[in-house]
């Protein structure tokens, strides 16, 4: 019996973003490795090349946006993010909003449509509808998406962004 005919499945929205080193390859490495780790990966948006966003560098960005489908509870699946991370060669995480270069970034912006705020883990993402190197890829795999806070889709808070900048 696999673990789809046993488990409650959960759906998840990912953020992934790198700019050192193969950016791409990167990318394509974390997604393989989430797809091993996490669950069923459905979709990934096409690679968004992005400026630095908080901070300084000479170094653009490769983002994307992903949906799967996980057995894991939400912080599981933080842990395993986090992990794949590390192995890819994250050393340091953003605190205090004080960003820098990274060799691979996830986060998770939804987890259904789970409401938590502990120390760990903040979802929906705190920040994501003030990203465009965010929203952008995911109105590629998720365009009427509903912000469970917000009441607003993912292509309506990228118009409403793209608007007031």
């Amino acid at each position: 019996m696999s673990w789809k005919e046993n488990a409650l499945i959960n759906r998840a929205y990912l953020s992934l973003g790198s700019n050192l080193g193969n950016k791409a390859e990167n990318i394509k490495l974390a997604v393989e490795l989430l797809s091993e780790r996490a669950g069923d990966v459905l979709k990934v948006s096409s690679n968004y090349e992005t400026e630095p966003d908080g901070f300084v560098s000479e170094n653009s960005f490769v983002n994307i946006a992903l949906s799967l489908d996980t057995p894991l509870e939400a912080l599981e699946l933080l842990e395993v993010c986090e992990q794949i991370e590390k192995e890819l060669g994250r050393e340091t995480k953003s605190v205090n909003l004080n960003y820098s270069d990274r060799v691979i970034d996830i986060d998770i912006l939804y987890f259904n449509n789970m409401q938590l705020a502990t120390d760990r883990l903040t979802l929906p993402h705190p920040r994501m509808h003030k990203r465009a190197f965010v929203l952008d890829p995911l109105v590629e795999i998720a365009p009427k998406l509903r912000h469970p806070i917000l009441g607003m889709s993912t292509k309506a808070m990228l118009e409403n962004l793209l608007c007031n900048n």
